[in-house]
């Protein structure tokens, strides 16, 4: 099986203002053949909120490991409505996040665990420094 990790906006933040963890990551992703999930919801959260970044979060991107899925196909939709009304939250772009780490087995990198765990308590997050 392949593994990986997913990516919320604010590793993606991390990335674009140089945090070293972030770089490591991509590092290790390239050498160890893993892939790094990308929700577009979170790559639009980290262009927005660090539009100077946005070439470099562009290259990034575009490398063979990361997986960027653009918008959230019908069933994830669904499934990102269907957490909403459990949590009574409304945050797409975490619910995304959190539905793609459980459908893989896989960690978070994050900043923002709390944001992550208001939808999952059980959610298996890796925090950044």
């Amino acid at each position: 099986m392949i593994g990986g990790r997913i990516l919320d906006g604010s590793a993606l933040a991390a990335l674009a203002e140089g945090s070293d963890y972030m770089r490591s990551w991509s590092a290790v992703a390239a050498a160890h053949g893993l892939t790094l999930y990308v929700p577009g919801l979170a790559l639009a959260e980290a262009r927005a909120l660090r539009p100077e970044s946005a070439g470099l979060l562009d290259i990034f991107a575009a490398h063979p490991e990361v997986y960027v899925v653009p918008d959230p196909d019908r069933l994830m939709r669904r499934d990102i409505d269907a957490l909403h009304d459990r949590t009574g939250t409304w945050d797409p772009t975490a619910a995304w996040v959190v539905l793609a780490a459980k459908a893989r087995g896989w960690e978070v990198l994050t900043r923002d665990a709390e944001r992550l765990r208001r939808l999952d308590a059980t959610i298996t997050v890796d925090v950044l420094p």
